[in-house]
């Protein structure tokens, strides 16, 4: 739940760094193209490609069509794998960073217990939590003992910038500078 939204809102985190940043949609969702439909995109020559907001958002992209993204002129590479469970374990090895997205509602609890049958193999993942409120933070984060976890901000406009805090606990070895975003 909204592994969509915190990849585009770590994507404008970036963007706001000076980073040249893309999107990937690495998911068999193919919904990002409609992006079109809510804002103005800049279609790009090469297919399956669109840019906005200083990111180029590759959509319906599969596994043949990494390497040819992956020798591009970017900084930064964000792949959006959606739901963990269609997730393969050799792309989530693969990552630099493992960022987990959920819900903590009962019925999302499932989801969770997914990621905590491979966490042995994975001590860095980070976890952040969408739509929780206050009065259970506390609770989820003593429940996840010794976890990186985190909670997102409310932030319905993915082209905005949010969890700045977040981004900054969780690429602080990335990000050695202390520039002035622009």
């Amino acid at each position: 739940m909204g592994a969509t939204t915190q990849a585009f809102l770590i994507a404008n985190y970036f963007v706001g760094y000076g980073f040249n940043v893309c999107y990937i949609e690495a998911n068999k969702n193919d919904s990002i193209k409609n992006l079109k439909n809510f804002y103005p995109i800049i279609l790009g020559e090469e297919s399956k490609k669109i840019t906005y907001n200083k990111i180029d958002i590759f959509y319906n992209s599969s596994f043949e069509d990494f390497p040819k993204i992956l020798t591009m002129d970017y900084e930064v590479f964000i792949f959006d794998y959606g739901e963990f469970l269609h997730t393969s374990e050799e792309s989530f090895a693969s990552a630099d960073f493992r960022i987990v997205v959920s819900g903590a509602k009962a019925w999302e609890e499932e989801y969770i217990h997914n990621v905590f049958k491979i966490y042995h193999i994975y001590n860095d993942i980070n976890f952040i939590f969408s739509f929780v409120d206050e009065d259970d933070r506390e609770f989820i984060t003593e429940n996840m003992e010794d976890l990186k976890v985190y909670f997102s901000d409310y932030a319905p406009n993915i082209f905005k910038s949010a969890n700045e805090k977040i981004y900054d606990e969780i690429f602080k070895d990335y990000i050695t500078f202390n520039e002035i975003k622009g």
